[in-house]
């Protein structure tokens, strides 16, 4: 990229100036540059702090060193921009960092004062400030304009900010139209991605289609973007590009983890609920972005108003305009399991996210901190949610999945703190509408499972849910081999085959309970290595007893995870043309449709101690599979949709046309040449 001095250089004098204030404060004690015997060595650190400015305080912007005394390396706190004698120039903005050319200050000592003289004198807006702030005279209140209409006075204090520089760097303020009125309007400064739908357009359509329960636009106004901030300068690739924004919006509300009162916080979700409901079905908006930081309380309701009320449409998705693939988005802690699993995002989601809020008001009662990751530095570190809080989106689907499941979410309640504990009846039911689950082999699945910590099992031994794909022929085994699809290396495939006649040997990897009461293999693999359960007739023997006896032969048998199928987590689709399955990585996302909904299904499940230990080397396995809100067949030409892969006329996913360069695309490409 192209490099450059900082803007408005200075002149001569003030060169000489500064030169002379520079050399009595910074410079004192060194040497200046030339020849002095060795190499000269230099180094100029940004060194941050934890300590509140002292009014009146000089900031220090860097150190300079005229030695070859290297800085600590465990010292995280200095951001060093010299390289000997060279010094680089950075910039960090809202999407990122960058930095010039390298400056040799051996050859010209004087980049160094020129440098810090161009940074003294820089304007605010130059130095970063935001000057959409304005004052009426040094030290009075500071109040925003929109286009030249109602002057909005902020507080001093702000109500929201980001602690990151990278993303949206949201900014929140308190404000009113008089510097003396209680504030009732929020001002929110924000760096949106150009390519994202404005905040702006959503309010105002939620507004026009009289969405209930959302917060109201009062005025707004875009004021520069990150592509105008970067003009002029050559980059290796692309990088995004965010356009700063300011949002008036109304009413200025108490955040919902400042409830007054039990009842009240309980009718404040209930009014969400029907919020949320609104949004999708008058506006044809889903919020995206459920989260205890983004629902508040309205100071003043009447009587058929909404005591609850959504706030931060940043990331909120109109429904007539998704495109074919969306972002994983959302907050942590608070994210539904089928997005952490790749799903498209629904209205569901956004009611299992509320159910989310609930449960960390529930256990948590946190009332000072919005962030997942705050609120946990107050709790156990026994508490589940610590699982719930990593980049690991894979493993954080899996344990959510796990905790929300029947048999988990009986502990989550023994979580709840004592102002709650009433309430884990009123958890179990909205647990039971929110997240349905067959309810009927429950206890069967929770004694099998124990089996396994009873005889303290492999971790690769599995619980497995039978699932009929198709049905065999004559003389064919089911078997599974492994397919190379790179990036993503090799990718379990399952198919029916005749028993290899040239020697092949097949291990039992996925076992039944027979008629006779005995453990007998269904399908097969050519992979070494798995689990001789030979070794472990005891387990066997009680195993294939509580299936009979029960009578859950065609339910429940025994998995042997081998391979890369013991590995990470996978999600099962099927092959219907090959008469196969195969198992794609959980973190490649699916192709999505507005007619069609993923359906997912647990198929294997570890021991609890396992489970219960958050074991990260568990492996996932789910099966997708897919149901229509639509009908299949347009017409008496159409051909009937078949759920998973198909390769007729290109590549699809149950009628979904697979996007070429897309991860999914990539998998089902090498797996389609080489099955």
């Amino acid at each position: 990229m192209s490099s450059g001095l900082p803007p408005r250089t200075p002149t001569a004098a003030a060169l000489r100036s500064l030169r002379d204030e520079l050399k009595g404060n910074i410079i004192r004690n060194s040497q200046p540059f030339g020849n002095t015997g060795g190499t000269p060595g230099a180094a100029i650190s940004l060194e941050t702090s934890d300590a509140q400015p002292i009014a009146g305080s000089t900031r220090v912007f860097g150190e300079f060193h005229h030695d070859n005394t290297p800085l600590a390396d465990d010292d995280d706190d200095i951001l060093r921009f010299f390289r000997g004698t060279t010094l680089e120039l950075w910039v960090f903005d809202r999407s990122g960092a960058y930095s010039s050319e390298r400056l040799d200050l051996a050859q010209r000592p004087d980049l160094l004062v020129r440098i810090l003289a161009g940074y003294a004198l820089m304007s605010d807006e130059e130095a970063g400030f935001n000057t959409f702030v304005k004052h009426h005279a040094p030290g009075s209140d500071s109040y925003v304009t929109f286009r030249q209409r109602d002057k909005f006075y902020l507080r001093p204090e702000p109500i929201a900010t980001a602690d990151y520089i990278v993303g949206l760097g949201t900014t929140c303020y308190a404000a009113s139209v008089s510097t003396v009125g209680e504030p009732d309007t929020v001002i929110k400064f924000s760096w949106r991605e150009d390519k994202e739908p404005t905040e702006v357009r959503l309010l105002e359509r939620a507004h026009e289609r009289n969405a209930w329960g959302v917060v109201q636009l009062v005025g707004y106004q875009d004021l520069v973007s990150i592509a105008d901030l970067r003009q002029g300068l050559q980059f290796p690739q692309t990088f995004v590009t965010r356009t700063f924004s300011c949002v008036a919006t109304t009413p200025l509300g108490r955040p919902i983890r400042e409830y007054t009162s039990i009842p009240e916080l309980l009718e404040v979700l209930r009014d969400l609920v029907k919020a949320l409901q609104s949004l999708c079905v008058n506006a044809r908006i889903l919020h995206r972005d459920v989260a205890i930081k983004n629902l508040i309380i309205t100071p003043q309701h009447s009587a058929d108003g909404p005591k609850g009320v959504l706030v931060d449409f940043n990331y909120a998705l109109d429904l007539d305009n998704a495109r074919p693939i969306e972002p994983m988005v959302g907050s942590d802690g608070f994210m539904a399991i089928g997005i952490l699993l790749g799903q498209r995002h629904t209205y569901r989601h956004d009611l299992e996210s509320l159910f989310c809020v609930f449960l960390w008001i529930a256990i948590a009662n946190d009332r000072v901190r919005d962030e997942a990751n705050d609120i946990l530095e107050g709790m156990p570190k026994t508490s589940r949610f610590w699982k719930w809080c990593t980049m690991d989106f894979g493993a954080v689907g899996r344990d959510k999945a796990a905790d929300m499941s029947p048999e988990g979410f009986e502990g989550f309640l023994g979580e709840f703190s004592s102002d709650f504990a009433s309430l884990q009846g009123l958890a179990k039911e909205l647990h039971a509408l929110i997240l349905p689950t067959d309810q009927t082999y429950v206890e069967d699945l929770a004694h099998l499972r124990k089996l396994l910590d009873v005889h303290d099992m492999p971790a690769s031994v599995n619980i497995k849910l039978m699932y009929i794909h198709f049905h065999l022929r004559e003389g064919e085994i089911l078997a599974v081999y492994e397919l190379d699809a790179p990036p993503y290396g090799k990718i379990p495939f399952l198919e029916p085959m005749a028993p290899d006649t040239a020697g092949q040997v097949y291990y039992g990897c996925n076992y039944v309970v027979d008629g006779s009461g005995h453990l007998q293999a269904f399908e097969y693999t050519t992979i070494e290595g798995g689990l001789d359960l030979a070794a472990h007739a005891a387990f066997v023997a009680e195993f294939c007893a509580a299936v009979e006896q029960r009578g859950l032969q065609h339910k429940f048998g025994l998995a042997i995870n081998s391979g890369a199928a013991s590995r990470d987590s996978w999600m099962e689709l099927d092959f219907p043309e090959k008469r196969a399955t195969f198992l794609l990585p959980s973190h490649v996302p699916l192709p999505q449709s507005d007619s069609a909904v993923l359906r997912t299904t647990i198929t294997k499940f570890p021991s609890l101690k396992n489970e219960k230990d958050g074991n990260k080397d568990l492996p996932t396995h789910i099966h997708a599979e897919h149901t229509w809100g639509k009908r299949r067949k347009t017409d008496a030409d159409d051909e009937e949709l078949v759920d998973g892969v198909t390769t007729k006329n290109g590549l699809y996913l149950t009628g979904i046309p697979l996007e070429p360069g897309t991860a999914f695309y990539t998998v089902v490409s090498a797996i389609s040449a080489a099955a």
